[in-house]
């Protein structure tokens, strides 16, 4: 007899330990089957969030799908392909600004790209008029590149960069040479501009002939700057981008017609469009301009330029990390600090509700200024906003949604970021690039992991389980190992949800399959109910037949101690598509002449009873047609029983789910649960009278003899002489109908063998 096969020695009492992992501590066989319908992640969700559980999970892994491929970095820096052709600009921490001369070649690269902006004819007004403008607006967005275009214009050949780093004062005016065109760039942490200083810049450019652009970080709403400030826009989508590719065609490279027809089909290539996201700024399509200009010279080959649009993403996030500072006195860089806290919190609550990311964002802040400086007592920003300058600076929107409160929607403002791509690549980077965030970053997601919201702790505990797949030695030790068994139940759940997200990466299934099978042939109850909870997800499994037949020995275990959980894990992997597998099982387990392993069967079979069609995570995967598919879909079938609606599209599987139920109500154990639940579903179709017709089909199925029908019409007139929750007479009747089919029809559709 195998490992898998042994069954435990009879009669052995629980200890402590066990009974802390078991659903109750009562263990009779009655007792089992009672649970049958409770929840045995009560204790470890402390919500009934079982549907937005399952809905943060599957959002976390459209998040993980649309992220591509993934890898271990190191500092990110400039990235080149063939013909020195950068892909992203410098991503390391930034010099302390300079002043100096603008080159010539970029000047010139910028007067033949540009793309007017709807607001040029009123900046170019006010320099006329005042020789000095304020432009307020986005990184990437170009308003810097709309600056150099006009001050081209004002001071051709003599535009320079003006450090302004403690603000605008004395010493800036200090620096203003006759005759030239100035681009200053004032940071976020920088001294704010005010009217009376810009006042004494503005006199000091008259007296010397020279203009200035002063360019201001979105969202900074400092002292009024008066006639001096223009917000930037934009301009129209896809402009830079045929600018660049209209500047191209002027070269003598596409004086060859081939190569202008080249350009003109890569110019409408989906494909490549697509590596901009969904929300593509100026400076995206400049970076697509120039790809597709090298492409079309066969510079560049197109297969390996569909590969660099995470280079791309990459590229932003770098410039975002370019700000965070160095050393241990993160009290003096709170803005920067915050900014990088949001955006990872948004990383990992993507799709969330603002306020839950923002709280997220945080506690993650107030980690890292603790972290560096332990003796640190950082507070809390009070008057802070989720303005638009912030949310377009990092790619992220805020939109009208939905969470799940039990099974009911209920209205949320819900923040992501624009692009898909971002929020696994965003984690990846910093965790790979930044060695010293990783301790902090583990323990806030531990921290988020406990939250009773389901948004929250489920979202963590899969990103424990992500960043576990990219640095297991360090990540499974400090977060999962003493979790998987501790005596709280919810720590035990993370650890399970951790692990199964890590098995989803090749690199650390085979270890992940190593410690799940350990725990599930061990002795300890512990980890045995975190191996059978992991379990439930399925999706890292390779093997579902081999995982079953572990639930069973965790299922039969000390027992059937944890009959609960290994019955409902079961369930969910009949929710995610593993129908055959599970049926077979079932099946095996009800014939078995053993106590523990009939009842572990039965109580599956409750288990199957009682699941709804919105309990699937994703519909899409199941393995039946489309059209079946696309009718599980339809909201008005999410209420009804998941079995029924199963056995209405498959004819395969029809049959077997009526054996098993028949079962269950031949089963003096289980009769009177499964009636309980038959009677749930009929309360469903109450309410879905569309439910009527295949609920009708899967009863007659339930019916061999006289006795299997008299037991159903009672149950039917019970329900609707119940005094509290009294069913329609007209489903009582339709019901009544349906089971009171001509005994040869019965004949015809009753699953064979029995």
């Amino acid at each position: 007899m195998s490992e898998e096969q042994e069954s435990p020695a009879a009669g052995a009492a629980p200890n402590a330990q066990e009974a802390s992992a078991g659903e109750s501590t009562e263990n009779t066989t009655e007792s089992r089957i009672s649970a049958a319908r409770t929840d045995p992640y009560q204790d470890a969700r402390s919500t009934p969030d079982e549907i937005a559980a399952s809905r943060a999970y599957q959002s976390f892994q459209r998040s993980v799908s649309a992220a591509g491929p993934v890898h271990n970095v190191g500092p990110l820096g400039n990235t080149t392909v063939q013909g020195n052709f950068n892909i992203y600009t410098a991503a390391v921490a930034a010099a302390a600004r300079t002043s100096g001369p603008v080159r010539a070649d970029l000047i010139a690269q910028v007067v033949s790209w540009y793309a007017a902006a709807p607001e040029d004819a009123k900046l170019r007004s006010t320099l006329t008029e005042r020789r000095l403008a304020v432009v307020r607006g986005v990184r990437r967005s170009g308003r810097s590149t709309t600056a150099l275009k006009l001050l081209a214009e004002f001071t051709p050949g003599k535009v320079r960069r003006l450090a302004v780093e403690s603000g605008i004062d004395e010493s800036t005016c200090a620096q203003i040479d006759e005759g030239h065109g100035y681009l200053a760039e004032l940071g976020p942490a920088d001294a704010p501009a005010d009217e009376a200083a810009l006042d004494r810049l503005a006199t000091r450019l008259a007296e010397q002939k020279a203009y200035c652009v002063v360019i201001l970080p979105a969202g900074d709403s400092g002292p009024s700057l008066g006639v001096y400030l223009h917000d930037h826009i934009a301009p129209p989508r896809r402009a830079v981008f045929e600018c660049r590719v209209e500047a191209a065609l002027a070269e003598p490279a596409f004086a060859e017609p081939s190569n202008r027809k080249n350009l003109s089909a890569l110019s409408r290539d989906p494909d490549l469009w697509a590596l901009l996201g969904a929300d593509p700024g100026p400076a995206d399509e400049a970076w697509l301009g120039g790809l597709v200009v090298r492409i079309a010279l066969g510079e560049v080959d197109r297969a390996r330029a569909l590969t660099l649009g995470v280079e791309l993403i990459k590229g932003r996030i770098g410039e975002w990390l370019a700000a965070l500072p160095h050393g241990i006195d993160l009290h003096r860089h709170r803005t920067a600090v915050g900014d990088f806290a949001f955006r990872l919190a948004l990383a990992v609550l993507d799709g969330s509700p603002a306020d839950m990311v923002a709280e997220a964002g945080e506690r993650l802040a107030w980690d890292l200024h603790t972290t560096a400086n332990p003796r640190l007592t950082p507070g809390r920003a009070v008057f802070t906003s989720l303005d638009e300058g912030w949310l377009a600076g990092s790619g992220a929107c805020i939109q009208d949604g939905s969470v799940t409160v039990g099974d009911a929607p209920v209205p949320a403002r819900l923040l992501s970021y624009r692009d898909e791509r971002l929020p696994i690549q965003l984690l990846n980077v910093v965790w790979n690039s930044r060695p010293n965030l990783r301790g902090p970053i583990l323990q806030w997601l531990q921290e988020l992991s406990q939250d009773r919201r389901p948004d929250v702790w489920m979202r963590a505990a899969l990103a424990i389980g992500l960043v576990t797949s990219w640095d297991f030695a360090y990540s499974y030790h400090e977060a999962i190992e003493s979790w998987a068994g501790s005596d709280n139940p919810k720590q035990r759940l993370v650890a399970a949800v951790a692990l199964e997200q890590a098995a989803h990466n090749q690199n650390t299934r085979a270890a992940v399959s190593t410690l799940l099978r350990g725990w599930a042939r061990g002795g300890d109850a512990t980890h045995m109910w975190t191996a059978a909870a992991a379990f439930g997800y399925g999706d890292g499994a390779a093997d579902t037949s081999a995982v079953l037949r572990l639930l069973r020995r965790i299922g039969v275990a000390k027992d059937g101690l944890l009959a609960g959980i290994a019955s409902d894990s079961v369930s969910e992997l009949f929710t995610r598509g593993r129908f055959e597998e599970v049926l077979t099982a079932v099946d095996a387990w009800i014939g078995d002449t053993r106590t523990d392993e009939h009842i572990l069967g039965l109580l599956t079979v409750l288990r199957l009873g009682d699941l709804r069609v919105r309990q699937v995570p994703s519909i899409d995967d199941l393995p039946l047609g489309i059209d079946a598919r696309a009718a599980l879909a339809d909201p008005k079938r999410a209420g009804w029983p998941l079995i029924v609606a199963i056995a209405q599209y498959s004819a395969s599987l029809g049959p077997q789910l009526i054996e098993c139920v028949w079962q269950a109500l031949s089963s003096t154990l289980a009769a009177d649960t499964m009636r309980d639940e038959i009677g749930d579903w009929i309360r469903s179709a109450a309410s879905s009278p569309e439910l009527l017709v295949p609920l009708g089909w899967f009863l007659r199925g339930l019916i061999d003899d006289e006795d299997d029908e008299a037991r159903l019409l009672d149950l039917v007139d019970m329900l609707a002489a119940d005094p509290d929750e009294p069913i329609p007479l007209e489903t009582a009747y339709a019901v009544r109908a349906a089971v009171q089919q001509s005994q040869t029809h019965l004949n015809q559709i009753a699953p064979a063998g029995r």
